[in-house]
């Protein structure tokens, strides 16, 4: 990633990555701002190298899921897939797309929703940009 002077991402690019979340997270970095660095008293752009790691966290036991359209259903286990999600109860296996299911909880309709991705970012200290033909093609993993 570099910083422009003015503390926005002046170019962002991904050199790995799980092609299902490359879009999502580069657009939420383009949204990110930070102080400008300073060199010898001036803004200045600056090179900065991002990783992130994603958590699929655990489905609690029993599960409660809570569909786009309001039902809540009480799952004995939940499995996700990339193209579905998986759900028994008692014996029986059911399939739900991803996009109907807006949260998977420990609870039933009492609950608040909140929460969405998890993620950790790991902070690396802001250095002065190193100007040369291929600077620009550091890593975001």
């Amino acid at each position: 990633m570099i910083i422009a002077g003015d503390g926005s991402v002046a170019d962002l690019q991904a050199v790995s990555g799980d092609p299902l979340l490359l879009d999502s997270t580069i657009s939420a970095v383009r949204q990110w701002r930070f102080q400008p660095v300073l060199l010898n008293g001036s803004p200045t752009e600056a090179e900065v190298p991002l990783s992130f790691t994603f958590r699929i966290q655990v489905a609690p036991s029993p599960a409660y899921l809570h569909l786009t359209n309001g039902s809540v259903i009480r799952a004995d286990e939940v499995r996700e897939f990339t193209d579905r999600m998986e759900y028994t109860v008692g014996r029986h296996t059911h399939h739900v797309s991803p996009g109907s299911v807006t949260a998977i909880l420990a609870c039933g309709r009492d609950c608040v929703l909140s929460g969405g991705p998890s993620f950790d970012i790991h902070a690396i200290p802001l250095l002065p940009a190193v100007k040369s033909s291929h600077s620009r093609n550091r890593d975001l993993h």
